[in-house]
Protein backbone atom coordinates (compact mmCIF):
# COMPACT_ATOMS: atom_id res chain seq x y z
CA UNK A 1 0.00 0.00 0.00
CA UNK A 2 2.87 2.56 0.85
CA UNK A 3 4.29 1.80 -2.46
CA UNK A 4 1.39 2.53 -4.15
CA UNK A 5 0.87 5.81 -2.50
CA UNK A 6 4.76 6.33 -2.96
CA UNK A 7 4.29 5.72 -6.78
CA UNK A 8 1.37 7.94 -7.23
CA UNK A 9 3.03 10.81 -5.48
CA UNK A 10 5.63 10.38 -7.93
CA UNK A 11 3.52 10.32 -10.79
CA UNK A 12 1.89 13.68 -9.71
CA UNK A 13 4.77 15.66 -9.45
CA UNK A 14 6.09 14.27 -13.12
CA UNK A 15 2.72 15.13 -14.36
CA UNK A 16 2.95 18.54 -12.82
CA UNK A 17 6.66 19.08 -13.71
CA UNK A 18 5.22 18.09 -17.70
CA UNK A 19 2.33 20.57 -17.72
CA UNK A 20 4.73 23.85 -16.12
CA UNK A 21 7.43 22.70 -19.04
CA UNK A 22 4.74 23.08 -22.06
CA UNK A 23 3.68 26.20 -20.41
CA UNK A 24 6.53 27.74 -20.19
CA UNK A 25 7.20 26.93 -23.52
CA UNK A 26 4.21 27.82 -24.87
CA UNK A 27 3.49 31.35 -23.45
CA UNK A 28 6.64 32.33 -22.48
CA UNK A 29 8.66 33.50 -26.61
CA UNK A 30 12.22 33.81 -26.49
CA UNK A 31 14.11 37.42 -25.48
CA UNK A 32 15.03 37.85 -29.09
CA UNK A 33 11.40 37.77 -30.20
CA UNK A 34 10.13 40.13 -27.54
CA UNK A 35 13.07 42.64 -27.87
CA UNK A 36 12.23 42.73 -31.55
CA UNK A 37 8.30 43.01 -31.14
CA UNK A 38 8.49 46.01 -28.42
CA UNK A 39 12.29 47.53 -29.04
CA UNK A 40 13.17 48.54 -32.89
CA UNK A 41 17.01 48.73 -32.61
CA UNK A 42 19.08 51.63 -34.57
CA UNK A 43 22.18 53.04 -34.80
CA UNK A 44 23.68 56.88 -35.09
CA UNK A 45 23.61 58.59 -38.16
CA UNK A 46 20.24 56.22 -39.57
CA UNK A 47 17.08 58.19 -40.13
CA UNK A 48 14.64 56.72 -37.67
CA UNK A 49 10.56 57.07 -38.14
CA UNK A 50 8.65 57.04 -34.81
CA UNK A 51 5.30 57.53 -34.44
CA UNK A 52 4.61 59.69 -31.17
CA UNK A 53 0.67 59.47 -30.98
CA UNK A 54 -1.49 57.56 -33.41
CA UNK A 55 -1.73 60.31 -36.12
CA UNK A 56 1.42 61.87 -35.65
CA UNK A 57 5.04 60.47 -37.22
CA UNK A 58 8.67 62.13 -36.68
CA UNK A 59 11.50 61.26 -38.09
CA UNK A 60 14.75 61.41 -36.16
CA UNK A 61 18.44 61.52 -37.18
CA UNK A 62 21.39 61.73 -34.28
CA UNK A 63 24.47 63.61 -35.51
CA UNK A 64 26.18 64.17 -32.46
CA UNK A 65 26.71 62.59 -28.78
CA UNK A 66 29.13 63.65 -25.90
CA UNK A 67 29.89 63.17 -22.30
CA UNK A 68 30.97 66.15 -20.10
CA UNK A 69 32.55 65.05 -16.81
CA UNK A 70 32.71 67.92 -14.17
CA UNK A 71 31.51 71.49 -15.68
CA UNK A 72 28.14 72.72 -13.97
CA UNK A 73 25.60 72.83 -17.01
CA UNK A 74 22.86 74.75 -16.93
CA UNK A 75 19.93 72.52 -16.39
CA UNK A 76 16.95 74.68 -15.77
CA UNK A 77 15.45 77.19 -18.32
CA UNK A 78 12.58 79.51 -18.55
CA UNK A 79 12.82 81.69 -21.47
CA UNK A 80 16.40 81.37 -22.21
CA UNK A 81 17.36 82.31 -18.91
CA UNK A 82 19.20 79.40 -17.06
CA UNK A 83 19.89 78.13 -13.94
CA UNK A 84 22.70 75.89 -13.21
CA UNK A 85 21.12 73.51 -10.60
CA UNK A 86 23.47 70.52 -10.99
CA UNK A 87 25.06 68.62 -8.27
CA UNK A 88 28.47 68.32 -8.44
CA UNK A 89 29.84 64.78 -10.14
CA UNK A 90 27.14 64.45 -12.29
CA UNK A 91 28.18 63.87 -16.03
CA UNK A 92 26.05 65.67 -18.73
CA UNK A 93 24.90 63.68 -21.87
CA UNK A 94 24.13 66.07 -24.80
CA UNK A 95 22.60 64.39 -27.52
CA UNK A 96 22.62 66.67 -30.72
CA UNK A 97 19.13 65.42 -32.72
CA UNK A 98 18.12 66.47 -36.31
CA UNK A 99 13.70 66.65 -36.47
CA UNK A 100 11.65 66.48 -39.06
CA UNK A 101 7.73 66.74 -39.11
CA UNK A 102 6.25 63.70 -41.05
CA UNK A 103 2.91 64.40 -39.73
CA UNK A 104 -0.48 66.40 -40.89
CA UNK A 105 -0.30 68.23 -37.82
CA UNK A 106 2.13 70.87 -36.21
CA UNK A 107 4.60 69.39 -34.08
CA UNK A 108 6.08 70.75 -30.98
CA UNK A 109 9.31 69.44 -29.35
CA UNK A 110 8.68 67.56 -26.23
CA UNK A 111 12.15 66.66 -24.70
CA UNK A 112 9.82 64.23 -22.61
CA UNK A 113 9.61 62.25 -25.88
CA UNK A 114 13.27 61.18 -25.13
CA UNK A 115 14.72 59.14 -22.95
CA UNK A 116 18.42 57.83 -22.33
CA UNK A 117 19.11 54.46 -21.26
CA UNK A 118 22.33 53.20 -19.92
CA UNK A 119 23.57 48.78 -19.78
CA UNK A 120 21.97 48.71 -16.35
CA UNK A 121 18.70 49.63 -18.12
CA UNK A 122 17.97 52.92 -16.11
CA UNK A 123 16.26 55.24 -17.59
CA UNK A 124 16.85 59.43 -18.02
CA UNK A 125 14.76 62.10 -18.31
CA UNK A 126 15.83 64.85 -20.23
CA UNK A 127 17.27 67.66 -17.96
CA UNK A 128 17.25 70.39 -20.15
CA UNK A 129 14.44 72.16 -21.29
CA UNK A 130 13.27 75.53 -23.08
CA UNK A 131 10.10 76.72 -21.38
CA UNK A 132 8.08 79.90 -22.25
CA UNK A 133 7.96 80.91 -25.81
CA UNK A 134 10.91 79.64 -27.08
CA UNK A 135 9.55 75.91 -27.63
CA UNK A 136 9.96 75.17 -31.58
CA UNK A 137 6.64 74.04 -33.59
CA UNK A 138 7.11 72.58 -37.01
CA UNK A 139 5.08 71.95 -39.99
CA UNK A 140 4.61 69.16 -42.25
CA UNK A 141 7.98 68.95 -43.64
CA UNK A 142 9.86 71.02 -41.53
CA UNK A 143 13.23 70.15 -39.77
CA UNK A 144 15.20 71.72 -37.33
CA UNK A 145 18.08 70.13 -34.65
CA UNK A 146 17.98 70.12 -30.85
CA UNK A 147 20.30 69.77 -28.24
CA UNK A 148 19.04 67.36 -25.66
CA UNK A 149 21.26 67.12 -22.27
CA UNK A 150 20.36 64.76 -19.63
CA UNK A 151 22.37 64.20 -16.22
CA UNK A 152 23.77 60.32 -16.37
CA UNK A 153 25.53 57.44 -13.80
CA UNK A 154 27.99 55.29 -14.66
CA UNK A 155 28.75 53.82 -16.96
CA UNK A 156 29.78 56.43 -19.48
CA UNK A 157 30.70 54.00 -22.48
CA UNK A 158 27.04 53.46 -23.61
CA UNK A 159 23.70 54.27 -23.63
CA UNK A 160 20.49 54.43 -25.81
CA UNK A 161 18.72 57.17 -26.90
CA UNK A 162 15.20 56.04 -25.94
CA UNK A 163 11.77 56.87 -27.84
CA UNK A 164 8.32 55.75 -26.57
CA UNK A 165 4.78 55.76 -28.16
CA UNK A 166 2.81 57.16 -24.83
CA UNK A 167 -0.26 55.35 -25.99
CA UNK A 168 1.78 51.68 -26.40
CA UNK A 169 4.60 49.85 -25.27
CA UNK A 170 6.63 49.72 -28.78
CA UNK A 171 9.48 52.01 -28.62
CA UNK A 172 12.51 52.70 -30.70
CA UNK A 173 16.10 52.64 -29.38
CA UNK A 174 18.92 54.55 -31.11
CA UNK A 175 22.67 52.62 -30.12
CA UNK A 176 24.69 56.62 -29.11
CA UNK A 177 28.07 55.02 -30.80
CA UNK A 178 29.23 57.83 -31.74
CA UNK A 179 29.88 59.41 -28.46
CA UNK A 180 32.88 61.37 -26.94
CA UNK A 181 34.00 62.58 -23.81
CA UNK A 182 34.78 66.38 -23.39
CA UNK A 183 38.02 67.23 -21.74
CA UNK A 184 36.41 69.50 -18.74
CA UNK A 185 37.57 73.27 -18.77
CA UNK A 186 40.04 72.71 -15.75
CA UNK A 187 42.54 70.85 -17.45
CA UNK A 188 45.55 71.99 -18.89
CA UNK A 189 47.87 70.89 -21.49
CA UNK A 190 47.88 67.44 -22.62
CA UNK A 191 48.49 64.86 -20.01
CA UNK A 192 46.49 63.01 -18.11
CA UNK A 193 43.27 65.00 -16.94
CA UNK A 194 40.21 62.85 -14.77
CA UNK A 195 37.33 63.49 -12.33
CA UNK A 196 36.97 61.15 -9.47
CA UNK A 197 35.67 60.72 -5.44
CA UNK A 198 38.89 60.69 -2.60
CA UNK A 199 39.02 57.69 -0.87
CA UNK A 200 42.09 58.34 1.42
CA UNK A 201 43.76 61.71 2.24
CA UNK A 202 47.58 60.50 2.98
CA UNK A 203 48.97 63.14 4.13
CA UNK A 204 49.00 67.26 3.02
CA UNK A 205 49.54 66.73 -0.52
CA UNK A 206 49.25 63.16 -1.18
CA UNK A 207 45.93 61.77 -2.05
CA UNK A 208 44.15 58.32 -3.31
CA UNK A 209 41.48 59.19 -6.17
CA UNK A 210 38.90 56.70 -7.55
CA UNK A 211 38.82 57.87 -11.51
CA UNK A 212 35.46 57.62 -12.52
CA UNK A 213 36.41 56.62 -15.83
CA UNK A 214 38.99 53.77 -15.30
CA UNK A 215 37.53 52.73 -12.02
CA UNK A 216 40.99 52.71 -10.73
CA UNK A 217 42.18 54.68 -7.19
CA UNK A 218 45.29 56.15 -8.27
CA UNK A 219 47.63 58.21 -6.01
CA UNK A 220 48.08 61.96 -6.78
CA UNK A 221 50.77 64.40 -5.09
CA UNK A 222 50.61 67.95 -5.53
CA UNK A 223 52.89 70.28 -7.76
CA UNK A 224 54.91 73.21 -7.08
CA UNK A 225 54.63 72.92 -3.06
CA UNK A 226 56.21 70.49 -0.27
CA UNK A 227 54.41 70.34 2.83
CA UNK A 228 55.16 68.73 6.25
CA UNK A 229 56.33 64.85 6.84
CA UNK A 230 55.06 62.18 9.85
CA UNK A 231 56.00 64.00 12.97
CA UNK A 232 57.29 67.49 11.07
CA UNK A 233 55.59 71.21 12.94
CA UNK A 234 51.87 71.48 11.04
CA UNK A 235 51.89 68.28 9.33
CA UNK A 236 48.03 67.26 11.87
CA UNK A 237 46.81 70.48 10.73
CA UNK A 238 47.95 70.65 7.02
CA UNK A 239 46.91 67.42 6.80
CA UNK A 240 43.34 67.90 8.44
CA UNK A 241 43.48 71.15 5.91
CA UNK A 242 43.35 69.08 3.01
CA UNK A 243 40.89 66.37 4.56
CA UNK A 244 38.57 69.79 5.10
CA UNK A 245 39.30 71.45 1.71
CA UNK A 246 38.77 67.71 0.01
CA UNK A 247 36.62 66.23 2.26
CA UNK A 248 36.88 61.73 1.69
CA UNK A 249 33.75 61.18 -1.12
CA UNK A 250 34.03 64.92 -2.54
CA UNK A 251 34.43 64.77 -6.29
CA UNK A 252 37.95 66.51 -7.41
CA UNK A 253 39.30 67.10 -10.77
CA UNK A 254 43.09 65.95 -11.18
CA UNK A 255 45.51 67.89 -13.98
CA UNK A 256 48.15 66.05 -14.43
CA UNK A 257 51.69 67.97 -14.92
CA UNK A 258 52.47 67.85 -18.11
CA UNK A 259 56.47 68.83 -16.92
CA UNK A 260 56.53 66.00 -15.09
CA UNK A 261 55.08 63.10 -16.14
CA UNK A 262 57.54 60.91 -14.97
CA UNK A 263 55.85 60.60 -11.76
CA UNK A 264 57.22 59.67 -7.87
CA UNK A 265 57.30 56.07 -6.95
CA UNK A 266 53.86 55.25 -9.42
CA UNK A 267 52.12 58.90 -8.02
CA UNK A 268 51.27 61.17 -10.26
CA UNK A 269 52.07 65.14 -10.32
CA UNK A 270 49.26 67.82 -10.74
CA UNK A 271 46.86 70.08 -9.86
CA UNK A 272 43.92 69.21 -7.97
CA UNK A 273 40.80 70.89 -8.17
CA UNK A 274 38.49 70.82 -5.31
CA UNK A 275 35.18 72.22 -6.02
CA UNK A 276 36.60 74.42 -9.01
CA UNK A 277 39.44 75.28 -6.49
CA UNK A 278 42.95 74.27 -6.72
CA UNK A 279 44.22 73.13 -3.07
CA UNK A 280 48.00 73.54 -4.22
CA UNK A 281 47.10 77.45 -3.99
CA UNK A 282 44.76 76.95 -0.91
CA UNK A 283 48.00 75.56 1.58
CA UNK A 284 50.30 77.97 0.55
CA UNK A 285 48.14 81.09 1.24
CA UNK A 286 47.22 79.25 4.54
CA UNK A 287 50.97 79.03 5.44
CA UNK A 288 50.76 75.01 5.40
CA UNK A 289 53.40 74.57 2.08
CA UNK A 290 55.84 75.82 0.74
CA UNK A 291 57.18 75.88 -2.79
CA UNK A 292 58.96 72.78 -4.10
CA UNK A 293 62.07 75.50 -6.24
CA UNK A 294 63.33 72.36 -8.00
CA UNK A 295 60.03 71.53 -9.91
CA UNK A 296 59.67 75.64 -11.22
CA UNK A 297 61.82 74.77 -14.07
CA UNK A 298 59.65 72.05 -15.22
CA UNK A 299 56.25 72.53 -14.41
CA UNK A 300 53.81 73.40 -16.75
CA UNK A 301 51.97 75.68 -13.79
CA UNK A 302 55.29 77.85 -13.24
CA UNK A 303 54.41 80.84 -15.39
CA UNK A 304 50.78 81.03 -13.56
CA UNK A 305 50.63 84.36 -11.08
CA UNK A 306 48.81 81.76 -8.12
CA UNK A 307 52.56 80.45 -7.91
CA UNK A 308 54.58 83.29 -9.25
CA UNK A 309 53.43 85.31 -6.56
CA UNK A 310 55.35 82.98 -3.80
CA UNK A 311 58.15 83.49 -5.83
CA UNK A 312 58.48 80.57 -8.02
CA UNK A 313 60.71 81.82 -10.86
Amino acid sequence: MKKIYLYAGIGGWLVLLFFITISITVTEPSSTNQDSKERRGMYMQEVVTHAITKDQNIAVKITDANIILDSKTPQTCILEDCVDDRDPGKYVLTVTAKITNLSLDEYYDSPILFQVEDMQGKRYDSASGLFGFGVQSLAKGESYSTKMKYDVDLPISQYYLVLKQHWSDNETIILLDGMHKLRPELCSGDSDCFGGFVEKIVDGRTIDILDIESMEVKRVILALIDTPEVGGVNYENTKDFTEGFCPTGSYVLFDEDDGQTERSFERQIGKLYCEGESINEKLLEHDLAIINTRSCKVSEYADEPWIQNYGCN
